[in-house]
């Protein structure tokens, strides 16, 4: 029996508040990493965050606002370089994560520890998470969000790279007015969540690039096709001692499709060959290209 699937119209009506939702979850894991356990020890967090916990510090001005007006200028420069789709979900993020921000002000209260080294760990991990939700749901929190997905649009490297070195001089700042400790307790801070960023956004776009020698490839070719809806090649080969001419089928799969794939191949030849290995980006055909 075919599953049965939900209306086309139905899914592009849900995607907007799926998308939104998913930013809001981002956000919210942010703001509570850096209000449990960042702020409150002199720990910072990269961008426009990090400004304004020293803003913070130096007015007591509420950090919520002072993130939202930081991000002024900076989504203006975006409107000119990225894409407007997601200028425009990284503006209502922005202003959710600027509200979070400011109404989880006293949650070190409930939660805080006074280990500055656990702070440094817990808030870089709930940080870097929080910031890859973020990515995953194709939205920034602005900031030097905004400057690393300019970096990353035009140098082709990793978000978690872009930040790091986008973010030296606002941690050199931080330290002249938190001092040494503060200083290199926040390159631990950043490391960490630069870090779970990159790995939350790999997890998500990791595919499998899947070969497969057999003596009935024609048999699976077929079978993959109609049971996992997946495109295959046939490459030429040649068996390097018995010298008889091959067919090697080449397919990318998502990781949860690996066990049904090699059941499928079992089927048709339990001695066939399956060679299975990461792919960090696919484009074209079905699979969509990074956002950023």
């Amino acid at each position: 029996m075919k599953p049965v699937n939900m209306p086309e119209t139905t899914n592009k009506k849900m995607k907007p508040f799926i998308r939104i939702l998913t930013l809001a979850i981002g956000s919210l894991i942010c703001a509570v990493g850096i209000n449990g356990y960042l702020r409150p020890l002199g720990l910072l967090s990269g961008g426009a965050t990090g400004i304004a916990i020293i803003m913070n510090h130096l007015t007591s001005f509420n950090i919520g606002l002072i993130v939202f007006a930081i991000n002024i200028p900076l989504f203006v420069l975006a409107a000119f370089k990225l894409k407007r789709e997601f200028v425009i979900y990284s503006m209502i993020n922005m202003t959710m994560f600027s509200t979070l921000l400011g109404v989880t002000g006293e949650v070190y209260k409930y939660i805080g520890v006074d280990d500055i080294m656990l702070s440094a760990i817990v808030g870089g991990v709930l940080n870097g998470i929080g910031m890859g939700i973020t990515f995953r749901g194709r939205g920034s929190q602005g900031g030097m969000d905004i400057i690393a997905a300019l970096i990353r649009k035009k140098w082709d490297i990793s978000l978690g790279n872009a930040l790091m070195g986008a973010n030296l001089v606002i941690i050199g700042w931080g330290g002249t007015i938190f001092g040494i400790k503060s200083f290199l307790y926040t390159i631990i801070v950043l490391f960490i969540s630069y870090n779970f960023l990159d790995k939350v956004q790999t997890t998500f776009e990791t595919k499998k690039s899947v070969m497969i020698i057999s003596e009935n490839p024609k048999e699976i070719g077929d079978a993959l096709m109609a049971n996992m809806n997946r495109a295959i090649t046939y490459l030429n080969g040649e068996g390097g001692y018995s010298h008889l001419e091959k067919q090697i089928i080449y397919t990318i799969i998502n990781p949860r499709e690996v066990s049904k794939l090699k059941k499928i191949v079992n089927d048709h030849d339990p001695k066939a060959f399956i060679s299975v290995f990461e792919t960090n980006e696919v484009r074209g055909y079905r699979f969509k290209e990074r956002f950023i």
